[in-house]
């Protein structure tokens, strides 16, 4: 679906109409400022990048150039936001939290033109631009760990192993609908308002 979206937003990018800054903001407790939430993303990344065979990083690669785009047209953050992308045989793409969006090179390849790749690219940056992910963790530090604050990078590097190596309860559902419903609309605004 989001692949198809490309065209929708150039026709609507160019027939004058304006489109509303959709609200980021949500009533879902997050206890992680910009700064946490960088340090948040980098504990993740490196537990998941060990596992991904990620491509090495070029000069002006192509998913980086699109993002930064993207990101042009979003209100500004204290988030860093990096573009990798990784070797699977999976069309795919993902985001965690502290701006890291993977993008598969099968999705690149799959991709009919740069519009789809941007849709794609837009919904990422659209989960992370409503902070599902420190959403996510908040809830996990709370159920599994009882701590409803963090301090510095390695308060936040510390409770993400205890956390990571806590027992899953089982309230931890996700209402991932709506998120997915959240980074839809974030996109969608990014790729109008980008062309």
């Amino acid at each position: 679906c989001v692949l198809s979206c490309g065209g929708f937003a150039q026709n609507l990018a160019t027939s004058g109409c304006t489109l509303e800054l959709p609200s980021f903001a949500t009533n879902a407790p997050n206890i992680f400022n910009d700064r946490q939430e960088q340090d948040l993303g980098d504990a993740l990344a490196e537990m998941e990048e060990s596992g991904l065979h990620l491509a090495p990083v070029a000069v002006d690669d192509q998913i980086t150039r699109i993002g930064e785009r993207l990101l042009a047209t979003l209100p500004p953050t204290g988030v860093h936001y990096r573009f990798r992308i990784y070797e699977s045989g999976e069309i795919n793409a993902f985001s965690t939290a502290g701006g890291r969006v993977y993008v598969s090179r099968k999705l690149i390849i799959a991709a009919k033109n740069e519009d789809e790749l941007a849709a794609v690219i837009a919904h990422e940056i659209g989960h992370l631009m409503t902070h599902q992910v420190a959403i996510y963790f908040t809830r996990l530090f709370k159920m599994r760990l009882g701590v409803t604050q963090v301090g510095d990078r390695a308060d936040v590097f510390a409770k993400f192993h205890q956390v990571m190596s806590a027992p899953v309860k089982s309230q931890e559902e996700d209402n991932e609908q709506k998120g997915e419903l959240a980074a839809d609309r974030g996109g969608m605004y990014a790729m109008v308002r980008a062309g």
